[in-house]
């Protein structure tokens, strides 16, 4: 057999060998990957200190989605921060929190032992299962909100100025709020024993559910 054939059926067969060992190893990468994970394409950050006040923001000039939540804080064991488009993401943590600038539609998710203030501009965020017996929220500009589910809270401490939003759903439970809006918009699906309230004539307030059942037996 020539050199030149030799060398060719050489390549070759290292050529197939080295696919063969390279689908092995993309197949074994999807066999582990856990399809089901909605958080599986976010790069993860364990946090070196306890955080309990978070800021959530975004400039201005950041093009932003106003339909999706982009950022989730949620109850756990840890502190761990996990975000996706991180180049877009400049975050640290100070004496005064965790702070988050989020561009360009980056998208995150902290997930923490407890919380007692989250303050919010311009970003859409969901709070999910905590049992808190105070918090503070502060949403101070628009398309800024803030979603409230599966949670207990004896005392909500809420504000929402500039348009931004507070949207309390069905399954939650909350004994105290004290609300302010100025220019703000304030939703609840659940009934409320005691308010104390301060509100401009330039906000909304809207109720469905418990909460208008609650209202029509006060009746």
């Amino acid at each position: 057999m020539k050199t030149s054939n030799i060398i060719i059926i050489s390549t070759i067969v290292v050529f197939i060998i080295g696919f063969a060992i390279n689908a092995a190893g993309i197949k074994k990468m999807y066999d582990q990957t856990d399809w089901n994970n909605p958080y599986r394409n976010f790069t993860k950050h364990n946090l070196n200190k306890t955080v309990d006040r978070v800021y959530i923001l975004a400039p201005d000039s950041v093009n932003i989605w106003t339909g999706d939540t982009i950022f989730s804080v949620i109850q756990g064991k840890n502190n761990i921060l996990m975000l996706q488009g991180e180049p877009n993401i400049h975050w640290q943590t100070t004496d005064s929190g965790l702070v988050v600038r989020l561009q360009d539609n980056a998208k995150g998710v902290l997930v923490i032992p407890k919380v007692k203030q989250i303050i919010i501009s311009r970003v859409s965020c969901k709070l999910s299962g905590f049992n808190l017996d105070s918090l503070k929220l502060n949403v101070i500009k628009e398309p800024g909100k803030i979603v409230i589910r599966n949670s207990t809270i004896n005392f909500l401490n809420a504000s929402a100025s500039n348009h931004g939003q507070i949207s309390i759903e069905k399954d939650n439970r909350i004994n105290k709020l004290n609300l302010a809006l100025q220019g703000g918009t304030f939703s609840s699906g659940i009934n409320i024993r005691e308010i104390f309230q301060t509100v401009t004539p330039d906000s909304r307030i809207e109720l469905f559910g418990n909460a208008l059942e609650g209202i029509a037996q006060k009746k």
